[in-house]
């Protein structure tokens, strides 16, 4: 699978560059209309109050001494150098995170497919929604867990907490709905709104891996690393 196919890749097109973002989303086959329709509906929403709503500019009326100004630049700047190599040594670990959870949601996407077409049986799929489970509960507990750099700024890393605890959150409801379809799959009753619940419950996985992305990346765009996100 390309890079440009990875559900993690559309959700930062999504926040980077929605029309991008929009796109990758309609030609992906793992949401339904409904959701599509529903994220779609968001994403132009905040666009059009961004735009109604723009942020004022200030203009400063005092005038800092220059060789004050360009100390504190230097200070500024180095500090910046401190945290963008401190963010870059952070940034694999998260990607791997990424692509694990990516792995993880092609496997539930191969077993839906499957059980749809009759290629496997609901005990196979059974035993598959069980290996999902404990995948995305340990992607889950890996996100959770990681260490932010101490060197890193107190809002930086109050972001990128904010960011970890909805990725966190994002594998976690993954998790929850693995469970949830091993428990229709046992009892081979598959009622809509038994259906209805494992969808609720996907939609909230998305909602929160959207708000992680929109944090981490932010960081990256403070710290003027936001053109390497997609390399």
């Amino acid at each position: 699978m390309k890079f440009y196919e990875k559900v993690w890749f559309m959700w930062l097109m999504l926040v980077l560059f929605f029309p991008v973002g929009l796109i990758l989303l309609w030609k992906n086959d793992e949401y339904a209309k409904r959701t599509k329709v529903i994220i779609t509906l968001f994403i132009v929403g905040v666009g059009i109050f961004g735009a109604a709503n723009p942020k004022n500019q200030i203009t400063p009326t005092n005038q800092t001494a220059p060789a004050k100004q360009e100390t504190t630049k230097v200070v500024n700047e180095d500090e910046k150098k401190q945290q963008q190599e401190a963010f870059k040594g952070w940034y694999p670990t998260f990607q791997n995170h990424l692509n694990d959870y990516d792995q993880v949601l092609g496997y539930w996407k191969t077993t839906m497919d499957n059980l749809g077409n009759g290629k496997i049986s609901r005990y196979q799929a059974y035993d598959n929604m069980k290996k999902i489970s404990a995948g995305m509960e340990n992607v889950s507990s890996r996100i959770r867990n990681s260490k932010i750099p101490d060197t890193l700024s107190k809002k930086h890393k109050e972001e990128i907490q904010n960011g970890i605890s909805s990725l966190s959150s994002a594998a976690y409801y993954r998790h929850k709905a693995a469970d949830d379809m091993m428990e229709i799959l046992d009892k081979g009753n598959f009622k809509p709104s038994e259906l209805d619940g494992v969808k609720t419950t996907i939609q909230m996985s998305e909602g929160e891996m959207m708000k992680g992305l929109a944090s981490i990346m932010g960081v990256q765009s403070e710290l003027g690393l936001l053109e390497n996100a997609t390399k």
